[in-house]
């Protein structure tokens, strides 16, 4: 196959460039910000808000794995004008390009549009879906739409909460100090588990459909960071948390695994296995 991801030097489009590469597939990573080193021979700058940059990443290929988007929730919520362009228009330009190349499109979109449904991330996110189904319904557009829920991995940045608690976890073992009440419930997907199922819809699945990509398992983030503790430090440090209920605080719980199911996925890492991993990559290489 001739492959191209979009966003593809991210921390989700990265992976999927190695694990296309050890499949032999053909695939160019079109973003923005350059890949890593080792990824650089496959990189074609592309903004996916210009139309003739998507056009000349996308004309003559097969797949289309369209990942470029704001990954930021906070940052939607400060400047919607600027997640509205880069999350819907820059879809649209992905899927006019797919419609006209023929070109068979798996859009990754995010949970958010379920817990979060009014958030300006979600909204950008569900308008993006509205028009892939739209064109799949009026246009015959081979798209097929991914929600994913906390996806996490050894290379992914700070800032989100897997590599958050770890961190503080690996310079104070003792105690961790959490925001909000940690009472919310997450549901986090390793990447391996991630790419199995990707490369499945892209594969298997059907032109419309939805799949979400959860363990089915949730977990607070109390005792999230009591497990890390555990893992990394073979003890329960003392979680801290604040007292005021924080508007993001949320219980995140997949209702329909079903789809992906059907196609042969199921998550393979359980949750202890996966932050040893994250751990034994950033901290003992």
């Amino acid at each position: 196959m001739k492959i191209t991801i979009t966003g593809g030097s991210g921390f989700i489009g990265t992976q999927l460039a190695y694990y296309l590469k050890k499949k032999g597939h053909q695939f160019l990573i079109a973003d923005v910000k350059e890949p890593s080193i080792d990824l650089r021979n496959y990189y074609h700058f592309c903004d996916i808000t210009d139309p003739y940059q998507v056009q000349d990443v996308i004309e003559g290929q097969d797949l289309v794995f369209h990942l470029a988007a704001n990954p930021n929730p906070g940052r939607a919520e400060n400047n919607p004008r600027w997640d509205l362009r880069i999350n819907v228009e820059g879809t649209m330009n992905v899927l006019m390009c797919c419609l006209r190349e023929k070109n068979r499109m798996i859009f990754t979109s995010s949970a958010a549009v379920k817990y979060s449904p009014h958030s300006c991330y979600a909204i950008s996110k569900r308008t993006a879906e509205n028009y892939i189904l739209h064109y799949v319904e009026k246009k015959n557009l081979d798209a097929r739409i991914m929600r994913f829920w906390n996806v996490y991995g050894p290379t992914q940045s700070l800032g989100y909460v897997i590599p958050d608690l770890m961190e503080k976890l690996y310079r104070d073992p003792e105690k961790i100090k959490i925001r909000g009440t940690g009472f919310d419930l997450r549901d986090f997907v390793y990447i391996d588990d991630v790419l199995k199922a990707l490369w499945l819809a892209a594969t298997k699945g059907e032109p419309g459909k939805i799949y979400e990509v959860g363990t089915g398992s949730q977990v607070t983030i109390r005792e999230l960071a009591e497990l890390i503790g555990e893992v990394i430090n073979k003890k329960k440090p003392k979680v801290i948390p604040s007292k005021k209920l924080l508007a993001w605080e949320r219980n995140e719980i997949p209702e329909d695994l079903e789809p992906i199911k059907k196609l042969g996925w199921k998550h393979e890492i359980e949750l202890d296995e996966g932050i040893y991993r994250v751990y034994k990559e950033r901290y003992l290489k």
